[in-house]
C-alpha cells in the first residue's frame, strides 16, 4: 500500500480537505482509499502527538489526559494497538491510505519527530508521498491571527516577532527536514495561492497533486471554513480572552465553541490588516529562502506573488468602545439563549417518543455546561445498554 501524507502547511484550507476526507470516509475504500479514524477524526492529530519527543508536551496533551509520562507511555501504546488493528483490517480494494494533519507541520520540530512518522508506518506501507501546500507568510500570519484569536489567545499583533528561522513561517527549513527523513522525490510542494491551484479549487489540486483519483459528483464538499471575523469581532476576542479560558477542567471550554460560532455567524468578513509596509516588512525576511525554494522545488525565481495591495498604506483606527462590546456580547448571549431553547424542545420530544434515546440528548446538553457529567452519563448509558441485552 501507499501513504500520503498531507501535511499543511497551517493555514492553507486544511480544515476544508479534512472535513472532506472525514464527511465520505465510509465511501472512500470502495474507491481503493482509506482515511484513518485511529489517527483522530477529522484532524489526524493523534498521530502528531505520537510523535513528539519526550521533553516536548502541548495543549493535544492536556486533552487527552495524558500529562505525565507514565499515561503518555500508555496512550502511546494503545495508539499504535488501534493503529496497527484498523490498518490491518482495512479492505484489499485499498490500496492508498490518506493522512492529513497541519500538525506535522506546526508541532513536529525536530527531524527525529518526523523520522519517528516514518518509522511508525513504515511496517504497513511501500511508498509515501508527502504533499505540502505554502502560503506567503505575512498572509499566513494574518490568517493565525484571527485563528488564534477563536483559540483563546490574545497575541499583542498581528504579525509576530520571529526570526528567518523560524520553523512556522519558514519554507525551506520545513522542506529540508522532511527531505532529510522522507527524500526529496516524496515531498510534493504546492502554493496556495488560488491562480496556482488546478482549476482554482484546493481540493481538486490536492487530489490531482497527490494522484487520487476520486469521484467528487457523490461526494459530500466542504463548505466555508475558518471564517475570519470582522475587526469590532476580534477585539471582542482579544478582551475576553483572558477570561474565558480554552480548557477548562482538564476538557476543552464547551463556551469557546459557542462564542466562535455565534462570532462567525454575526461577524464573518474581512479581518484587521496589518499596514502594507509592515507586511512587505515580515515577508521580506524570508525573501531568501522562499527565492531558495522558488528555484529548487519551482525552477522559477518568485516563489509568492508580489501583490500587496490588499493591505492599508495607512493605519486603520479601530477603537470599539461601550456600546460595541454591549452589541457583540448580546448577540453571542441571544445566540446561545437559542441554542439552549432548541436543545430543550428536542429534550422534550425525545422523552415524550423514546426516554432511552432522551439520555443521549442529556448527555449532550451537559456537555455545553459540564463535559465530565457528559462523559458520566455516556458511560453509565452504555452500561445500561450492555445491561438490558444481558437480561
Amino acid at each position: 500500500m501507499k501513504v500520503v501524507l498531507h501535511i499543511g502547511a497551517e493555514k492553507t484550507g486544511t480544515t476544508a480537505l479534512q472535513a472532506f476526507l472525514a464527511d465520505n470516509r465510509q465511501q472512500l475504500p470502495a474507491e481503493g482509499y482509506a482515511y484513518l479514524q485511529s489517527a483522530g477524526l477529522p484532524y489526524n492529530r493523534k498521530l502528531a502527538t505520537y510523535c513528539f519527543n519526550e521533553d516536548r508536551s502541548d495543549d493535544h496533551h492536556e486533552v487527552l489526559g495524558i500529562v505525565d509520562a507514565g499515561k503518555r507511555q500508555a496512550w502511546a501504546a494503545k495508539f499504535r494497538e488501534e493503529l496497527d488493528a484498523e490498518i490491518r483490517a482495512l479492505p484489499e480494494t485499498v490500496h492508498t491510505v490518506i493522512v492529513s494533519s497541519e500538525h506535522f507541520h506546526s508541532r513536529l520540530f525536530h527531524v527525529e519527530e518526523i523520522a519517528r512518522l516514518k518509522a511508525l508506518l513504515s511496517p504497513y506501507f511501500e511508498s509515501f508521498s508527502v504533499v505540502c501546500y505554502l502560503r506567503r507568510q505575512d498572509q499566513m500570519a494574518t490568517s493565525l491571527y484571527s485563528t488564534a484569536l477563536k483559540c483563546g489567545h490574545s497575541f499583542p499583533s498581528i504579525l509576530p516577532g520571529v526570526s528567518a528561522e523560524d520553523h512556522y513561517y519558514n519554507a525551506e527549513v520545513l522542506l529540508d527536514k522532511w527531505s532529510e527523513v522522507f527524500g526529496e522525490e516524496a515531498i510534493h510542494p504546492r502554493v496556495f495561492d488560488r491562480a496556482e491551484l488546478v482549476e482554482g479549487d484546493l481540493l481538486k489540486d490536492f487530489l490531482a497533486t497527490a494522484g487520487i483519483e476520486l469521484r467528487l459528483d457523490n461526494k459530500i464538499l466542504p463548505g466555508r471554513q475558518n471564517e475570519s471575523l470582522e475587526p469590532v469581532a476580534q477585539q471582542f476576542l482579544h478582551a475576553i480572552n483572558p477570561h474565558v479560558p480554552m480548557m477548562l477542567d482538564g476538557h476543552f471550554n464547551p463556551l469557546r465553541e459557542k462564542l466562535t460560532r455565534h462570532l462567525e455567524a454575526n461577524y464573518s468578513g474581512k479581518p484587521q490588516l496589518p499596514l502594507k509596509q509592515d507586511a512587505m516588512a515580515f515577508c521580506g525576511k524570508f525573501s531568501e529562502s522562499n527565492q531558495r525554494v522558488a528555484r529548487k522545488w519551482f525552477g522559477r525565481e518568485n516563489l509568492f506573488s508580489q501583490d500587496f495591495s490588499a493591505y492599508p498604506e495607512e493605519g486603520q483606527v479601530i477603537e470599539p468602545g461601550f456600546e460595541d462590546g454591549v452589541e457583540v456580547a448580546s448577540r453571542v448571549l441571544n445566540g446561545v439563549m437559542q441554542d439552549q431553547r432548541e436543545q430543550a424542545e428536542a429534550l422534550r420530544q425525545a422523552l415524550q417518543a423514546e426516554p432511552q434515546a432522551a439520555t443521549r440528548l442529556i448527555a449532550d446538553y451537559f456537555n455545553s455546561v459540564h463535559p465530565a457529567v457528559a462523559n458520566y452519563i455516556r458511560a453509565n448509558l452504555a452500561l445500561t445498554a450492555v445491561d438490558n441485552k444481558a437480561a
